[in-house]
């Protein structure tokens, strides 16, 4: 693959590309991966480090490359660091950050068709590698901003209780959720959690997984119907499983709309653009 363009200390080493490369994917995720990578490169790296950036194209796919000069990683390190929470022992350094961040990045890609790799060496510094696929022309919205709020005018904000087990599905929520700055965001780790959160303070729009550790999506549905406090609240299903039968099962349990996993961010967007508070 031929190199195209390469930044380097904020500088582009040509003022123009040739031609404008385009890619298959989400501006949002895209986005939000690039910041990903390019805050790593600089929080890890050195005092008087570089950060460099290139790309390389064949017909069908783009490679985006970003090297830094950082500290890099041991072998040990590399081989966990996709694992969901673990900093790898930057805890107990002064650098911010939670843990999730490649991995989000990482599911990103892969949801976009994409693969995102890491390689690292001690002393020589990171090179983190997004491969995408091209596209001919940019799509009909690329340069369009995000979808506006529908909550942003309301005398309250739109409050949404997520009933999820899986952390990394919680963090890919919660990025999505950040778009809408209006709305309250709280996460119950299992049913029952969510039960009681729900019937101490019912939310507007409940968020449930169908299949969570201690009960199914369906169990929870009931068990708020069944409860005065909880029997209007607003119920969206999200679910790996697309059978027609389940989608079935779950619009007769009361769930307004079911999202099949993994979630498409703008149907989720339209969803809780949708809902309005009481």
């Amino acid at each position: 693959m031929p190199s195209r363009r390469r930044v380097e200390s904020g500088r582009f080493d040509d003022p123009l590309a040739e031609d404008e490369i385009c890619v298959s994917a989400d501006r949002v995720r895209l986005r939000q991966i690039l910041v990903n990578l390019l805050s790593n490169a600089v929080k890890y790296n050195r005092p008087g480090g570089r950060v460099r950036v290139s790309w390389q194209v064949d017909e069908k796919r783009c490679r985006l490359l970003i090297e830094d000069t950082g500290i890099g990683m041991s072998p040990e390190k590399l081989a966990r660091l996709f694992e969901p929470f673990n900093r790898l022992g930057a805890e107990s350094s002064s650098i911010e950050g939670t843990g999730i961040g490649l991995v989000l990045s990482r599911r990103l890609a892969e949801l976009m068709q994409g693969e995102l790799d890491i390689e690292s060496e001690i002393g020589k510094g990171t090179l983190a590698t997004l491969d995408l696929e091209r596209s001919d022309e940019p799509s009909v919205w690329t340069r369009s901003p995000s979808p506006p709020s529908q909550h942003g005018a309301l005398e309250h904000p739109l409050r949404v209780l997520y009933a999820e087990d899986n952390e990394v599905n919680v963090e890919l929520v919660r990025q999505v959720i950040q778009l809408r700055p209006s709305i309250v965001f709280d996460v119950a780790l299992n049913g029952a959690s969510a039960l009681g959160q729900a019937r101490r303070d019912p939310p507007d729009l409940m968020l449930v997984d169908m299949n969570l550790g201690d009960m199914t999506g369906i169990e929870l549905a009931h068990a708020l119907r069944e409860h005065p406090a909880t029997s209007d609240v607003r119920l969206v299903a999200l679910s790996a499983d697309a059978l027609p039968e389940q989608i079935s099962a779950a619009l007769s349990a009361g769930f307004e709309s079911y999202l099949t996993k993994p979630i498409n961010f703008r149907d989720l967007l339209d969803v809780l653009d949708g809902c309005s508070t009481r």
